[in-house]
């Protein structure tokens, strides 16, 4: 298999590909809680819930109709159901992605003279994180 390139990804929140994003960041893991016994000659670790969390950023984009939903949403009452969340490494909506359902957590927003405005909206999965290969 050939390497993957970012330049060829994109955001989907439902079906709703989210526009101008430009980076995104997937961490997965698992709790290894210590469950060392007395009498044990070394630690001991056992495996417990699996967590997912990531984040997209890219530049503001006003006219972006999901952007708008994600900004107006992210710290009010409406974010109270887990949206279908796709990180997405090709260009067409059938390729390989990680996805799962996930709580956008709200954003931040910045700027510097001369530069663009950046918006990044940070997202804790809930459920199961899957990989899907195209």
């Amino acid at each position: 298999m050939g390497a993957m390139m970012g330049k060829d990804g994109f955001v989907s929140i439902g079906a709703s590909v989210v526009g101008q994003i430009d980076s995104w960041s997937v961490n997965a893991g698992i709790g290894n809680p210590e469950i060392t016994s007395y009498g044990d000659p070394a630690r001991n670790y056992g495996y417990s819930i699996k967590e997912w969390s990531g984040s997209f950023s890219g530049t503001l984009g006003l006219a972006d109709a999901q952007q708008i939903t994600l900004l107006t949403n992210a710290t009010t009452a409406a974010n109270t159901t887990a949206a279908a969340v796709a990180l997405r490494l090709n260009v067409t909506t059938g390729g390989s992605y990680w996805g799962g359902y996930a709580y956008v957590t709200g954003y931040t927003a910045g700027s510097r003279v001369g530069d663009k405005v950046s918006i990044s909206f940070p997202f804790q999965g809930t459920g199961n994180l899957a990989y899907t290969s195209s």
